[in-house]
């Protein structure tokens, strides 16, 4: 997988813009990256996936997503 996790990134045609929260590269040659806009907390987020070559990187700065608090072992029903 490319390093390309956390990074802001934008479509070109569309602008949509955010981070990079998934990256999916099949066997045809086809990848597509998925970017998930930057929203406030406890905000729907409606991420979308879109192909590789449509896709630039904003800076070089990488976002952490801290899941702790989202995936705990309440979460889990522990």
């Amino acid at each position: 997988m490319k390093d390309i996790l956390g990074k802001h990134a934008a479509d070109k045609i569309s602008n949509f813009n955010g981070v990079v929260t998934g990256y999916a590269e099949y066997q045809m040659g086809r990848s597509e990256i998925l970017i998930s806009p930057v929203v406030e907390a406890n905000k729907e987020v409606k991420s979308e996936w879109f192909p590789e070559e449509r896709v630039v990187f904003i800076g070089s700065e990488t976002v952490c997503i801290d899941f702790t608090e989202t995936f705990n072992d309440s979460w889990l029903g522990k």
